[in-house]
C-alpha cells in the first residue's frame, strides 16, 4: 500500500527533498574529481587510479538489485537514513587512508551505500509527486544536485590544492551526515499488505527484464559523466588549459536552464520526442571536448552536454516508473541505475587504458561515437514495442 499521492507538486515534503538532495550531492561532487588526482598522489597508475574512480559505480552495480527490493518492500524512509549515514561515514574514512588498499575499502562502502541511497530516495520521492507530473517531478528532484555540481567540482579541487584532499573529504562526509539528519524530518507512513510480505522474490523484483534496453541507453549518459569527472581535470594539464573545472560549472548551469522546461515536454510529449536530440547534443559535446585546445571549448562543452542529459536521462528515468507504476518504482528506478552504474564504474577503467595508449582525444571521441550509435538502438526499440502494442 503506499501512500496517496499530492494534489500538487510542490508540496513541502517535496521542497524538503530537494534542499537534503543539495547536501548530499554537494559531497559527492566534492569527492569526485579529487580522487583520481588523490590516488596518483599516493603512487598509483592512470589505470589503476580510474579503477577506483569508478569502484563505487561497479559496487552499486552489484548492489542495485538488493537495493531495488529493499526499497519496494522495506521502509524507505528508514533505508535512506541509514544509507546516507554511511555515505558519509565512508567518505570520512578516506581522510585517514594513507594507502591505495584503504581507499579502494572505504569506496566499496561508499558504492554499497550509494546503490541503497540513489534507489530509496528517489523511490522515496515519487510518493510526493503527482501522477501526471512523474517527468517534471523527477526531473526537478536533481535541482539541489545540480547546483551542487556548479561549484561541488571547483571547490573539491581548489581546496584539495590550497590545503590538502583530506581536509575535502573531512567537509564532504560532515555534509552526508547533514542530509541524513535532516532526513528526519520528513514524515511517511510506511504500510507493507500481507500478501507483500509473503510473496516470495522472483527475478522482476531484482531486476525488471523489460527495462534493460533503457537501462543501457540511460547508462550512456553516465558514461560521459564518468569520463569527463575522472580525466577532464588530467586532460586540462596535459593540454595546458586552466580551469577545466569550470566545465562543471557551465553543465550544472545548462541543467538548471533545461530542467524547467525539458520535465513538462517528457510529460506532454513523451520520451520518443526528446532523446533523439539528448543523443546529438551529448554526442557533440564530448567530440568538443576530445578537440578542446582552448578554455572557451571545454566551458561549451559543459553547457551543450547539460541540455541534452539534462533532457534525456529523466526523461527515460519517467518513462520506467510510469510503465511499471508507483508501487514497483525501486526496481523501475534501480533497473535504470544498473544501467548508469555499469557504465559509469566500467567507463573510466576502459578510459583510463585507452588514454595511456591513444590519448585523451580518442578517449573522449570514442564515448562520442558510442552515444550517437544509441539513436539506432532506441529507434529499433520504440518499434518493436508499438509492434507488440506496449506504445
Amino acid at each position: 500500500m503506499q501512500p496517496e499521492a499530492p494534489a500538487k507538486l510542490w508540496n513541502r515534503n517535496y521542497i524538503l527533498l530537494l534542499v537534503l538532495g543539495f547536501f548530499s550531492s554537494s559531497s559527492f561532487y566534492m569527492v569526485t574529481p579529487t580522487l583520481s588526482k588523490y590516488s596518483v598522489e599516493l603512487g598509483a597508475s592512470l589505470a589503476v587510479a580510474g579503477t577506483l574512480a569508478g569502484m563505487m559505480s561497479i559496487t552499486a552495480l552489484i548492489m542495485r538489485p538488493i537495493a531495488a527490493v529493499a526499497s519496494d518492500r522495506l521502509n524507505r524512509k528508514k533505508l535512506m537514513i541509514i544509507a546516507t549515514t554511511v555515505i558519509g561515514l565512508s567518505v570520512l574514512g578516506y581522510s585517514i587512508s594513507t594507502n591505495m588498499v584503504m581507499l579502494f575499502i572505504f569506496r566499496i562502502i561508499h558504492g554499497s551505500a550509494f546503490a541503497i541511497s540513489g534507489t530509496a530516495n528517489m523511490s522515496f520521492a515519487t510518493n510526493f509527486i503527482p501522477d501526471d507530473k512523474m517527468g517534471s517531478g523527477l526531473g526537478y528532484l536533481t535541482l539541489g544536485n545540480i547546483v551542487a555540481g556548479a561549484f561541488g567540482p571547483t571547490v573539491g579541487l581548489e581546496l584539495g590544492s590550497a590545503v590538502g584532499y583530506r581536509y575535502v573529504y573531512i567537509i564532504s562526509g560532515v555534509l552526508a551526515l547533514i542530509a541524513a539528519a535532516g532526513m528526519l524530518m520528513i514524515p511517511y507512513n510506511h504500510v507493507v499488505s500481507d500478501e507483500q510480505k509473503k510473496r516470495k522474490i522472483v527475478l522482476s523484483d531484482l531486476i525488471e527484464p523489460s527495462l534493460i534496453p533503457y537501462a543501457f541507453l540511460i547508462g550512456m549518459f553516465s558514461l560521459a559523466n564518468g569520463l569527463t569527472t575522472s580525466f577532464l581535470a588530467l586532460l586540462g594539464d596535459n593540454r595546458g588549459i586552466a580551469n577545466v573545472s569550470l566545465f562543471f560549472t557551465a553543465h550544472s548551469i545548462g541543467m538548471l536552464a533545461i530542467r524547467p522546461i525539458a520535465g513538462p515536454i517528457t510529460d506532454k510529449k513523451g520520451i520518443g520526442f526528446v532523446l533523439y536530440p539528448s543523443y546529438v547534443l551529448v554526442a557533440l559535446a564530448m567530440f568538443m571536448v576530445a578537440g578542446a585546445q582552448s578554455f572557451g571549448v571545454i566551458l561549451a562543452a559543459g553547457f551543450i552536454k547539460a541540455l541534452g542529459q539534462g533532457t534525456g536521462q529523466p526523461s527515460i528515468q519517467a518513462h520506467a516508473v510510469q510503465r511499471l507504476g508507483k508501487a514497483r518504482s525501486g526496481v523501475a528506478i534501480s533497473t535504470c541505475y544498473i544501467g548508469q552504474d555499469m557504465c559509469q564504474g566500467i567507463g573510466p577503467a576502459i578510459g583510463g587504458a585507452v588514454a595511456s595508449s591513444f590519448g585523451y582525444g580518442t578517449m573522449f571521441a570514442a564515448s562520442g561515437v558510442l552515444l550517437l550509435m544509441c539513436m539506432a538502438l532506441f529507434f529499433f526499440l520504440r518499434r518493436y514495442e508499438k509492434s507488440k502494442g506496449i506504445i
